[in-house]
């Protein structure tokens, strides 16, 4: 919104003021985030596209709104085809929806000149906004569908969406069945219109850029006709990782919203004439209905979430820790080990040594191995079709663990076998499901030459889980399902006091103790950061990340003790400071408002 502002041109010094000040409260408040967030591990040259990208376009829509629009200096117009070089730095269709973008604004600003001199200052803003929707419509048709800049991911999702639309204007359904019930909300729907029409009378331009902002998730939630292709398909890198595509249905709504009310209560104070009174009072009234209309829609979330948690039991069978996705717990800001599985994961078993050329020496591989030299149990796993459904097969036999053991499992699978699918494992309290051939990146659980062979398995209730197991056979599969061989399973059990590895503590300090057979390499399950401080053998040592992106530590041959917690970076403890002074300055005087009306009253 203050970009907005300052783009149309001159700005009085109080607009300045205001303008740094706030700057400046929010880089105060949000320091402690920003500085954390720099210090995430990020691929080499990341941000610089989306720097040109967005930095042509201001620079664009500045020349053409001052040049063009605003009728002030022409030195303006030298903006616009530096903007539009700039923009096409970061990707080339930006470049040629600038120059589409620059040729409507031109016309339209001859046109209106034509019936009035002071018709297009009065509507720049919608004059310019208009022109960027239909250049970039027009720079989709030219680019085509089949642009290899083009982000299929954001389009896939776009796509998603378009398959929900019905539902983003319907009320929320009381049993939330689908992601379409994550819609904006009535409320949304109703003062948006308020907006477009105070947008296209030539209010107030805090006015207009408030509905601009509020829009602009629309075309993601619902599909415009190559506009929508173009400023998904197009967009910065970086904003899509952040945001996402799931985001417009569950967050930019509830932006969006206070957006669109923000927008309709400086319409409603706006205005200064008689007609403000019965403006300023239907703004209130339709506010009111919104914001009541939408607590009431959240109920049926209230509702939800406390019936899954309402009792431990409730609780642990909604929210077990085999039903995790591990992949999402970055939330894909962190670089992902290539051991990760999008199933379950054990943390206790993740530890590995590495060699000094950083191949693992100890893994879980290993571990199993020699867990099987105290006693194992092989068994040959077989295939039979559902008589019901034949896409179906059930694997045979089912893996008993008995009530607080826990199980090593390594398969041996036939390399000859295509096992495409989903291998699943249903217990009475117990879930699991692995995607085969492999359950998620190259060294994860699978069956291809790359993957571990390993999981565990730990029963933590009072009695046997049974888990049987079944498989969806995808086209690729070449299982026949008439009893024929699925994979030797050998079974052993996890004893941690005869692990060459072993994780002893995870929370608050992560301890591994390991016996190296070479010089080389700790490999913790902790992703790296700047911050972590490292004990070998009670000893001060650096970490460093290893290939997986995972914090380690060099080890002599021989046994070690290596502790690892996080302290975090003197600039992170800097700029928690700073967020929790500014928190602080900016409540005081807030408290002292409050004790000053309390006195006088």
């Amino acid at each position: 919104l203050q970009s907005g502002s300052f783009l149309f041109g001159r700005a009085p010094r109080e607009r300045w003021r205001g303008a740094i000040g706030g700057a400046l409260l929010f880089g105060g408040l949000a320091g402690y985030y920003f500085a954390s967030m720099s210090e995430l591990p990020k691929a080499p040259g990341a941000g610089r596209e989306d720097a040109f990208q967005i930095g042509g376009l201001l620079l664009a829509i500045a020349g053409l709104a001052n040049g063009f629009l605003m009728g002030r200096s022409r030195w303006w117009l030298a903006a616009v085809p530096a903007g539009a070089w700039l923009a096409a730095q970061g990707r080339v269709p930006w470049g040629w929806w600038m120059v589409a973008t620059t040729v409507l604004v031109a016309v339209a600003a001859v046109l209106l000149r034509r019936v009035s001199r002071d018709a297009t200052k009065r509507h720049a803003c919608a004059i310019l906004c208009t022109a960027l929707l239909v250049g970039a419509g027009l720079a989709q048709v030219w680019c085509g569908p089949e642009h290899p800049a083009r982000n299929q991911a954001t389009l896939a999702g776009l796509k998603t969406n378009q398959s929900n639309l019905r539902e983003f204007f319907l009320p929320v359904d009381a049993n939330l069945a689908t992601e379409g019930n994550f819609q904006p909300g009535t409320g949304l729907w109703i003062v948006l219109p308020m907006l477009a029409w105070s947008f296209w009378r030539a209010e107030k331009l805090a006015v207009k850029l408030f509905f601009v902002a509020a829009s602009l998730p629309c075309f993601a939630l619902a599909r415009v006709p190559w506009i929508s292709d173009f400023l998904l398909g197009y967009a910065p890198n970086g904003l899509v990782q952040v945001v996402n595509l799931t985001l417009p249905i569950r967050i930019m709504p509830i932006l969006s919203a206070l957006l669109a009310m923000g927008g309709v209560t400086a319409w409603a104070c706006a205005a200064t004439d008689a007609r403000a009174s019965w403006r300023q009072r239907g703004c209130w009234v339709l506010l009111a209905m919104a914001v009541g209309w939408g607590l009431w829609e959240t109920t049926p979330f209230a509702k939800r979430g406390w019936s899954m948690i309402e009792s431990r039991t409730r609780t642990e069978d909604k929210f077990r820790p085999e039903n995790l996705v591990l992949d999402r717990f970055t939330y894909d800001l962190l670089p992902h080990p290539a051991y990760l599985s999008h199933g379950h994961t054990d943390p206790w078993l993740q530890a590995r040594v590495l060699d000094k050329k950083e191949k693992v020496v100890i893994g879980p591989d290993q571990t199993a191995a020699l867990m099987e030299l105290g006693g194992a149990r092989r068994v040959r796993l077989t295939v039979r079709k559902d008589a019901a459904n034949p896409v179906w097969v059930h694997v045979a036999p089912d893996v008993a663990v008995p009530p607080g053991e826990k199980f090593l499992l390594r398969f041996e699978f036939d390399p000859k076998i295509n096992y495409g699918g989903y291998l699943i494992w249903t217990a009475t309290h117990g879930y699991r499901e692995y995607r085969l051939p492999a359950s998620g990146l190259p060294l994860a659980f699978g069956a291809d030459v790359t993957n571990s062979r390993v999981i565990s398995i730990e029963n933590t209730t009072e009695q046997t889980a049974d888990y049987h197991l079944t498989m969806p056979r995808e086209a690729v599969n070449t299982l026949r399902g008439d009893g024929d061989f699925f994979a030797d399973l050998v079974i052993s059990r996890y004893d941690p006091a005869r692990a060459s590895v072993r994780v002893d503590e995870l929370m608050p300090r992560y301890r591994v103790t390991a016996t190296v057979p070479t010089a080389g390499w700790i490999e913790t399950s902790r992703v790296w950061l700047p911050g972590y401080r490292a004990t070998l053998d009670g000893k001060r040592v650096e970490t460093k990340a290893s290939q997986q992106g995972l914090a380690m530590v060099a080890v002599g041959p021989g046994r070690h003790e290596l502790e690892l917690h996080y302290v975090g970076t003197g600039k992170l403890w800097a700029a928690l400071a700073l967020s929790a002074l500014t928190w602080l300055g900016w409540l005081f005087p807030v408290v002292r408002r409050v004790q000053a009306g309390a006195s006088a009253g």
